[in-house]
Order: C-alpha cells, then sequence, then structure tokens
C-alpha cells in the first residue's frame, strides 16, 4: 500500500520465490487511502498511502504470476451474510472514512506454480 506500482512489487517476489513457493501479504483494506493517518502521512511525508481490496490483490497477484489466491480475515474484518453482519461492515466502513477507525487487514496467501 506504500508503492505506486503493486504488480512490479509482487512480480519481484515472484522471481525471487522457488517454484512452489508461497507469498502472504496483509495489506489495509480499501478505505485506508481515505483514513485520516493516511491523509496526514502523504502530507507530511510525501508517502504513498493506499489500501488494497481482495478484488486488487488477486488481480495483482495474478497478474503477476501466482495461483491459487487465498483469503484471510482480520478479526476486525470478518463480515458474513446476514443483517447484521452486514450492518457491522456498513458501520465499520463509515468509521474507517469519517474517524479513522482501524482499518480491516486483507491477508492474502498465493503460491508460485511449480
Amino acid at each position: 500500500h506504500h508503492c505506486q506500482d503493486e504488480v512490479a512489487v509482487l512480480r519481484h517476489a515472484f522471481a525471487a520465490l522457488r517454484p512452489g513457493g508461497h507469498i502472504l501479504l496483509v495489506e489495509p483494506d480499501w478505505f485506508h487511502e481515505f483514513g485520516g493517518s493516511a491523509r496526514r502521512d502523504r502530507a507530511h511525508y510525501g508517502t504513498t498511502e493506499r489500501g488494497m481490496g481482495w478484488g486488487r490483490m488477486t488481480r495483482a497477484l495474478r497478474t503477476a504470476g501466482f495461483v491459487s489466491p487465498e483469503r484471510f480475515y482480520s478479526s476486525q474484518g470478518t463480515f458474513g451474510r446476514s443483517p447484521l453482519q452486514r450492518l457491522r461492515a456498513v458501520v465499520v466502513a463509515a468509521l474507517t472514512v469519517t474517524s479513522g477507525y482501524p482499518h480491516r487487514s486483507v491477508i492474502g496467501l498465493a503460491s508460485k506454480p511449480g
């Protein structure tokens, strides 16, 4: 989430792994770039502050050559399909954007074919 081109970074990781090797990514979700801490860090340090949702992470991993991406969840980011769980997801999303509530992690594991 601090790089301009996550595919380029993942391609370097892919090249460094042995066949059959794995990569584990832990990134803040896509709300990260809209939070107060990210805005302050961009202004103060000039850093890139982006979030990475599961869809973006999966596309980047596959583009870099990785296969079999799997998603894991943090305790804050596990939401199911029930109305109460969906309401919780909306509340967490709103708090993330408005008050800098701790960001949910997107945790992904993928493999290098081999």
